[in-house]
């Protein structure tokens, strides 16, 4: 049974999946470059969550610094900025808050 679409672009992309299905070389080659850009759309959102994951440390620790000048105590930092209290420490220590 022939499918009949009035729409052009419809008819073209009903045709060609057609053609692609007929043929099982094409089809491997389409499904394993559809697994590929699946892959790497994953890839690519769990690369974004590490970089803002790694800015919301930077900003907290840009924030205890900024805590550490104002000569707040190291466990009320760890605590606001939710960083470790060995990272706060190594912030007092490095010197950078003054």
């Amino acid at each position: 049974m022939k499918a009949h679409y009035a729409n052009p672009k419809i008819r073209k992309a009903y045709d060609l999946l057609k053609t692609m299905s007929a043929d099982e070389e094409t089809r491997f080659r389409a499904e394993t470059r559809e697994k590929a850009l699946i892959n790497e759309a994953i890839l690519m959102a769990g690369e974004r969550e590490k970089g803002r994951e790694e800015g919301r440390k930077k900003q907290a620790q840009e924030t205890a610094l900024m805590m550490l000048a104002k000569g707040m105590d190291i466990n009320l930092i760890a605590e606001l900025t939710k960083l470790d209290i060995r990272d706060v420490e190594k912030l007092k220590t490095s010197g950078d808050f003054q």
